[in-house]
This record gives C-alpha cells, structure tokens and sequence, in this order.
C-alpha cells in the first residue's frame, strides 16, 4: 500500500471515530433554545378527545361552547421552603413552578429555574378530557370557581353538563419536596345514568425538539444539553420519545401496567403517577406542531346520584435520584442511562457516598476515578503487557510475512505456529478492553445527567462542573496525556499512516472535550495519567 493510500486511509478512519463518537455521547442539539429553556421543562398543553380505538375522524366531536357562566379568573399563589407556585381558575390549572434552590446560573442574584412555564394562552397543563354520555369536553372549556382556599388546599368547582359537575382539588405535599396532589371528582347529581369516559394529556412544543445534527455540531455547547422529550413507564420499561421519535412512530400505543408519564430535560422532571384510578392504556401523536402523550382511564359509569374520583401526584423538580426513589413506582428511572443503568446507578450511588465525606464533587470524581482504575487495574496490566509482546514480536512476525509473500497459507500456518510457540494472542488485548468499555459509558452517562454535579464548584477557575471549561484548560490537558500515552505505547515505525494517526487523535480528542462538562473532562484527564503511570511501569518490566 502507498503512503497516499495510507494517508487517506488514516483520514478516513479518523473521520468514522469522530462520527461514531457523535453518535455515542453527543445528543442532537435543539433547533431553537431560549436562554432559560436548556434548564427547564416545556409547556404542557392543548387538549385532547381520542381515544386508543378511535381515529380522528371518529371519535367524538368536542364541544366548543362555553358551558357555564364567564366568571373572573382567580390565581391562588402560594409557596414552601423549595418551590413557589401559581393555580388558576381558569381550567383549574398549575401555572408556574418554580424551584429556589436551583438557579438558571451560578450567579448569587440569579432567578430559580421554572420548571412549570405554561403560557398565559388557552393551553394549560395536565389537560382532563371528558366523554359524559354524547358529550365530550376538555376541562379547560369549563369555567371553574374558586371554592376553597387553606395553606395547604385549593378547590375550584365548575358545571360540565346539566346536573354534573366537576371538581379539582389540589394539595401541597408537606412530607415530599416538589409534590403536588391533584384530585379530580366527577359528581352525577342528575337522574340519568351516563357511559364515562376520562383521559388526560401532556404535550411538548416541537420547537423545544431536535432536528439531525451535522457531523461537527457536537463542537458546540448547545449540542450537549437534553431537548424536552415525552417519558413514560410501562410494564417495568422507560420510554423517551423526542418529537422526531413520536412523528416517525405516530400513535404509538401501550397497554399494560402504567406507572407514570411526562417529561425530562437534561436535569429537571415533570412527572405524573396515578394514585387513584390506574390507567389502562397511553398514547403518543402529533398534533399542530406539538407531540404528545395521553393517558387513558378504563370506560365506567356515572351512576345518578354518585361521583367518580381520580387522583394523581405531580413531582416538578430535580433529578435527584434519592428524592425520585421516594416518590415510588419507579420514577428513579426517568433518569435516562441508557442500556447502562445497570451499571451507572451503583456509580452514582457510590460517587454521592464519597462525597458523604469529602463535600467537594470534583474531589470525589477524582477519587471516583481512582477507584474504578484500581478495580481495573489487573485488566489494564493485562491489556498492555499482550500489546508490548505483540511490539516485541513484530519484527520477527513481519519478516516471516515477507518469506511467504507469495504463499498465503503457508504464511498463515508459520504464523500462528510462531504464536502458539511464544505463547502469543493477537486478539487478546483488544478482548482484555470489553470489560472496560461499559464501565466507561457508564460513568459519562452519570457524569452527563448528574443534578449533583450542576453548578457544583471544585477549584480555581472551574466553578461550575456541569459545564465546560471556561478557559478550555482541561481539554488541553485532556490532549496533552493522550499524546503522552500514544509515546509510551507507539506503532510499528514503517507505517507512516499509523504515525499519522497517533499525531492527530490528541488532537482530535482535545477537540471533542471543548465543551464537554468539566467533571468529564477531569474524570478523564486523571483516568489518563493513571494509565500513563501504568503503562510507564509496563514498559520498564520485563514480559
């Protein structure tokens, strides 16, 4: 092979790692992110009628008429030591959510992150849609009065047809931080018996989605943060569904048991469980530019003179997994390791248990690190003691690939006799790095999704190790180890192609750590130096 052959071949190949690397560990970035959005979770809106079994066209017609009087819109505003929040009459509605312990930057004066940001328009959240006999209506046609008002309840009351009426309760948790109860009455005091039929539905704007990244949009700082996705837990399996997911998979439906719904930015959680009342079935579509998800009640009926009640809990707050396993049914796992939950829920567990100890997070990452590199650590022996022999046998192996150039399989039998003699396995460094390679992704995904890391300070200039390098100090240094390594452990000094490559990863990697969080990029700067020291001490021991 030529050196232009070689040459084009490394430019390739460097070029399948960048795009194979995007594909693993950098999301697709938001079309549009308002300056507070990459923190928050998205309206939740619109309203809804189908039905898992009805098509649009037959399901039935909503009615559009104001059904009861106008009366003047109530806000109940009220507050605890971790949210402030905001109720309407108009619909019932939870308005606003705000947290004050998480800010939208590390600035002192710096306002709480809105977890709940719904718009002042016709959309509200955690939309109830009614079917009563032939009628059906979204909750939010209703005009509800304010009934009751204590510190920690507030009824709105309103007419859904003659003789039935609607009520919504809602309470604030005073056991469970970012908790709202919700209670949702339907009270037949006609003396018709009526079919009922009940859902609710949460949607997110397609403007808060994702449209496919280029090969290079993981250069930049937005390509890293989390768009709004549509989550759901179903027979014991999470489910994320951006707006491309549910627009190339519309309808998508799921029966069986349900634990909750709602949606996930990259730190913040927006989630609904059914207390009372399970759902039989939920159901994901696109609707005027919005995706969304809706939850489904078994049919029942209204008997004259009686009520239906369904409950639910809210949880608006952080992804902070002790308060999540709190909450129950599951809803730890709206955290999104991917396939390597397994294995990053001990990391993360074990990552907070040191800093149990050590109250600084970029300490414990090192620590952290430290740690798994020692569990490792007779792997990693093994790993480059295999390649240092492969190093040292390669004259020998290349000279018998020269004396059978002609004679392919003869070269093939001599080489592996060659092998089986000196105790040689070609494959065995690569297989010694699987066991490794999890444990990798695991410890980026919890790296990348730890609230406990966001706006967490660790020294000097890094203030903040969910974010990147201000000054691009660790990228560099990132860089610097790498090349360091590739020196202690080089490739076969006539093959100008391997050469090449190993100038321009360092380089490379340098470029994928830019903007990176920092506590990554510290993760792996002191993974490297650990494997330069340890390499360092295999070159200098006999095989």
């Amino acid at each position: 092979m030529s050196n232009e052959k070689r040459m084009l071949l490394a430019i390739a190949l460097i070029m399948g790692v960048t795009y194979v690397w995007s594909k693993l560990f950098f999301p697709q970035a938001p079309v549009k992110t308002p300056a507070v959005a990459q923190e928050k979770i998205q309206e939740l809106t619109s309203t809804s009628s189908s039905e898992p079994e009805q098509t649009s066209e037959t399901a039935p017609s909503i009615v559009r008429q104001t059904l009861a009087p106008a009366f003047e819109e109530k806000v109940v505003e009220f507050e605890t030591s971790y949210v402030d929040a905001t109720l309407s009459s108009r619909a019932a509605a939870l308005t606003h959510v705000g947290l004050k312990e998480y800010k939208t930057t590390i600035e002192k004066d710096a306002p709480g992150i809105t977890v709940v940001p719904f718009s002042q328009g016709s959309n509200l959240p955690l939309n109830w849609n009614v079917t009563i006999g032939e009628t059906t209506f979204s909750d939010q046609m209703l005009n509800y009065q304010l009934t009751e008002k204590t510190a920690d309840r507030t009824t709105f009351r309103a007419q859904a047809t003659p003789g039935v009426f609607v009520e919504k309760t809602w309470y604030v948790s005073t056991t469970k931080p970012y908790v709202f109860d919700v209670e949702f009455r339907i009270l037949n005091q006609s003396l018709v018996d009526h079919p009922l039929k009940v859902s609710h539905t949460t949607y997110s704007k397609k403007d808060e989605q994702t449209k496919k990244p280029g090969i290079f949009s993981m250069f930049s700082a937005a390509s890293r943060k989390l768009p709004t996705r549509i989550m759901a837990y179903v027979n014991e399996k999470e489910y994320h569904w951006s707006y491309k997911d549910i627009a190339e998979d519309d309808d998508t439906l799921l029966k069986g048991s349900i634990s909750w719904l709602g949606l996930d930015s990259q730190y913040f959680v927006f989630a609904v469980l059914p207390t009372m009342g399970n759902w039989s079935s939920i159901q994901t579509q696109n609707k005027d530019e919005q995706s969304m998800i809706e939850a489904f009640y078994p049919e029942r009926v209204l008997d004259s003179g009686k009520e239906q009640k369904f409950s639910l809990q809210v949880y608006a707050g952080p992804k902070d997994i002790e308060l999540l396993q709190e909450m129950g049914s599951d809803l730890d796992h709206s955290i999104d390791y991917g396939i390597w939950g397994p294995i990053a829920r001990p990391i993360l567990s074990l990552l907070r248990w040191i800093h149990g100890y050590i109250p600084n997070y970029g300490w414990a990452i090192i620590i952290l690190t430290l740690m798994v590199r020692g569990l490792m650590f007779p792997l990693v022996q093994k790993q480059a003691r295999s390649t240092k022999k492969m190093q040292q046998h390669s004259p020998a192996m290349n000279a018998l690939k020269e004396k059978y150039a002609d004679d392919k399989e003869a070269y093939t039998r001599e080489l592996m006799t060659y092998m089986r003699t000196h105790k040689i396995n070609p494959m065995g460094g690569c297989l010694l790095l699987l066991p490794q390679m999890p444990i990798f992704f695991a410890l980026y995904r919890v790296l990348y999704n730890a609230i406990e890391l966001r706006h967490a300070p660790f020294a000097l200039w890094i203030t903040d190790l969910s974010s990147h390098d201000p000054y691009f100090v660790l990228p560099v240094l990132v860089g610097v180890t790498f090349f360091l390594q590739t020196k202690l452990n080089p490739m076969p000094a006539g093959d100008p192609a391997q050469q090449t490559m190993m100038k321009v990863m360092p380089v490379m990697f340098s470029v994928f750590m830019v903007f990176l969080p920092s506590g990554l990029n510290l993760y792996i700067f002191v993974s490297t130096v650990w494997g330069i020291v340890q390499q360092y001490i295999v070159q200098r021991k006999p095989v």
